[in-house]
């Protein structure tokens, strides 16, 4: 019941951040990457799944567009009404699940080069600085990760489950965070070589997951999607 609890104000909470990243909708924008520009983002409705809370591994796959491995190449923190939010450029390096919509989605993607933005709140813009909830620290640029993602209407992701969709990859496993380890035991520890067969072993995935491409190039899947 204690972890329960927990587990919801900590989705409050992400929830009241991401209220107001999505009322305010002329951001400032400063980017790590020199390519990259400032520029203004419409407001986006705020996701039901951004305070959602999963009880289960199937709950976190079933309520994701894609599950994706991959690595940060650029961050650019934004600042809307004195809160600071960084928007994280993702190359993708493998596809281990896709569902229908997110089928839909993937034709964006340049396939030469699939790069996707995941909204995490907090870094530093100038001298302000938001300080990223306890349970998802901003990503750093040499980890690689497997995210449980959903999409926004502004184009960019979020994490399935508010903070529970992001596992960093340690010696080829998957470590969430300790708040959702538990709540994802066959998931947690899980060997990236395996995670194929143990997503697909679930019998409460939905069917319309997709599972094959876990050893396919992200060219190779894109051209799937013509």
């Amino acid at each position: 019941m204690k972890k329960r609890v927990f587990l919801v104000l900590s989705a409050v909470a992400f929830s009241i951040a991401a209220f107001f990243y999505h009322q305010y909708d002329s951001p400032q924008q400063v980017s790590t990457d020199s390519n990259s520009s400032s520029q203004s983002q419409p407001a986006d409705p705020l996701p039901a799944d951004w305070v959602k809370v999963h009880q289960s591994s199937a709950e976190l796959i079933n309520d994701s567009e894609i599950i994706v491995r991959g690595h940060v190449t650029a961050s650019s923190p934004e600042l809307r009404h004195d809160v600071v939010f960084t928007m994280q450029t993702i190359e993708i390096t493998q596809f281990y699940g896709i569902s229908t919509i997110g089928k839909k989605v993937m034709h964006s993607l340049d396939k030469e080069n699939p790069t996707i933005e995941l909204l995490q709140t907090g870094g530093v813009f100038d001298s302000i600085a938001t300080a990223p909830f306890a349970e998802a620290a901003l990503l750093a640029e040499n980890k690689e990760y497997i995210f449980f993602l959903h999409s926004t209407e502004e184009g960019h992701y979020l994490p399935s489950g508010s903070f529970q969709g992001i596992a960093e990859i340690k010696n080829q496993s998957l470590r969430f965070s300790k708040e959702s380890a538990p709540i994802f035991p066959e998931l947690e520890n899980q060997s990236v070589t395996a995670l194929l067969d143990t997503i697909s072993g679930l019998p409460e995935v939905s069917s319309t997951f997709q599972f094959n491409f876990q050893h396919e190039s992200p060219v190779e899947f894109l051209a799937h999607l013509d």
